[in-house]
């Protein structure tokens, strides 16, 4: 299981990548509204993957 932070300017294509990696047994460890709350976070939440 992977640990995932997603990161896009749309709402809803936050919520379907989201919708897609759960599903896929990983966790979404955030949805960032763009880059630079993305790298903000990067550090507290420790991503695997940044998408």
């Amino acid at each position: 299981m992977a640990r995932i932070l997603i990161a896009d300017d749309s709402p809803s294509i936050r919520f379907l990548i989201s919708a897609l990696v759960t599903e896929a047994s990983h966790e979404v460890v955030l949805q960032a509204k763009d880059g630079l709350e993305a790298l903000n976070a990067y550090h507290e939440t420790n991503p695997d993957l940044l998408d």
